[in-house]
């Protein structure tokens, strides 16, 4: 993964620590090595390729999930610097490079698994949807009311104060919320009265609110637009209008905002091209879009074909994805793209490396729902069992990883094939943050697995998982 210079903007420093040099321990061992790691226009990735084994750096014989070694994601929130202090992490001296996945060797970086105090006050009704972020998870109940928890370094969790939750707390305010959306270091929410209203961090303006300032309880997105649908990006936001014309803001300098400059807003800009949308998808550095005839457009960032257009050209305005398909949702990850067909299938793009486009088996999936994180992908089968694939350096398949994965990082592990999650739940939505994933059951419990450094699985530790942890207070 490239280092693009941009330190000035939030991004997911993803650190996978390793424990036993290559060679060491592990003579039998195994792991993938891709033969591609990018895929720039829709296919089910892997297609006519094959994952060449390689020995891995780590023994798994006897490595239970919850022994892999944890990862742990820092993100970074300085203008105009190339490179990062660790300076939560306990470890002295390193340096990150912005936008970049880093190596660690094991002992540098530990997360702390001290519990939380939950709060007794039970959520005031069950949920009805879920949204994972970076370090932290939303969640709106049925009569309207938003709860947050996990990481709150810039105030994303918007109970108006700058201390992590372990557990969910309610949003300050008395706003009536139709969706919630957790982005990098911010978190939107859209009202019953379409209006939008923002929070946490904002050097780049992600908050709309005409400002650079952190927000530490919701402020009204600026501009009067009716704004039903509201969806957070890594460092930026986006919004339908009630026309179906998209707006976006925030951090712009890989076109990801879409509406023909690099730049960034302050507030809502018109995204180009005088497309109708249904529904939009915000990653980190591009953003993809369902058109209201069901056709795929994707602008921003393009280095890994995380576009689809069939190129590796970078676009500050939207272009058709490549293929003529109808599809019925999209997602965006760190540097790759989903999109569920209107026969239920799958076709991913974009970056391969860590097995998050999936493999030669994913065609034999049929599903209703498609979630992405920051390098893995999760996917609704039509009996509501969850299944997810791409990198598990933090348990957030929810299952044991299966391969070893070569990246710029050196080896993750990772899971290129759908494998469904560990547990007999069953799901009717999922959510894929940085290196957790949530879902809410039939029942409208919510439930979290993988990492859980700030408390961002809800269930008042910081403890990881591998299997889904039931979210506290419900």
């Amino acid at each position: 993964m490239q280092s693009t210079g941009v330190g000035k903007h939030l991004g997911l420093h993803v650190l996978h620590l390793t424990a036993t040099p290559a060679g060491k321990g592990n003579p039998g061992g195994w792991g993938c090595l891709i033969p591609a790691h990018r895929k720039n226009r829709p296919a089910i990735v892997r297609r006519g390729g094959h994952f060449e084994k390689v020995p891995s750096r780590m023994a798994t014989s006897q490595q239970t999930a919850a022994q892999t070694p944890q990862a742990c994601v820092v993100p970074y929130a300085r203008r105009d610097v190339e490179r990062i202090m660790l300076h939560r992490s306990g470890m002295t001296g390193g340096v990150l490079r912005p936008l970049s996945i880093v190596a660690i060797t094991a002992g540098a970086l530990a997360c702390n698994d001290a519990p939380f105090a939950v709060p007794s006050e039970p959520i005031d009704a069950p949920f009805i949807a879920l949204s994972a972020g970076a370090l932290h998870t939303c969640g709106v109940t049925v009569s309207g009311r938003a709860y947050c928890w996990g990481w709150n370094r810039d105030g994303e969790l918007g109970d108006g104060s700058k201390q992590d939750q372990g557990a969910p707390g309610t949003v300050a305010g008395s706003l009536t919320v139709t969706t919630v959306a957790a982005g990098g270091g911010h978190t939107c929410a859209a009202t019953v009265d379409a209006l939008s209203y923002c929070w946490g961090f904002n050097l780049s303006g992600q908050l709309g609110d005409g400002s650079n300032a952190t927000r530490t309880v919701p402020h009204a997105v600026t501009g009067g637009l009716d704004l039903a649908v509201v969806a957070a990006g890594g460092a930026y936001s986006c919004a339908l209008a009630a026309d179906s014309a998209a707006y976006c803001w925030g951090w712009g300098s890989g076109g990801q905002l879409g509406d023909g400059a690099r730049a960034d807003r302050a507030a809502p800009s018109l995204v180009g091209g005088s497309l109708k949308f249904v529904a939009l998808s915000p990653g980190t550095r591009h953003t993809c879009g369902l058109a209201a005839d069901s056709t795929a457009y994707c602008w921003g960032m393009n280095d890994f074909g995380q576009l689809g257009d069939g190129t590796t050209t970078d676009t500050t305005l939207p272009v058709r994805v490549t293929g003529g398909l109808k599809y019925r949702a999209l997602v965006s990850g760190y540097q790759h793209s989903c999109g569920l067909l209107v026969d239920g299938h799958v076709h991913c793009w974009g970056d391969a490396s860590l097995g998050q486009l999936g493999d030669s088996t994913l065609d034999t999936f049929t599903f209703t729902a498609l979630a992405a994180g920051a390098a893995h992908t999760c996917g609704l089968a039509v009996d509501s069992t969850a299944y997810c694939w791409g990198a598990d350096g933090s348990a957030q398949l929810g299952s044991q990883p299966a391969e070893w994965c070569n990246s710029s990082a050196g080896q993750t592990p990772c899971t290129p094939a759908p494998t469904a999650v560990a547990t007999s739940l069953k799901f009717v939505q999922l959510t894929g943050g940085a290196q957790h994933s949530c879902g809410l059951t039939k029942d409208h419990v919510a439930f979290c697995w993988g990492l859980n450094n700030h408390g961002q699985l809800g269930n008042g530790s910081t403890a990881g998982s591998v299997t889904p942890v039931r979210v506290a207070n419900q």
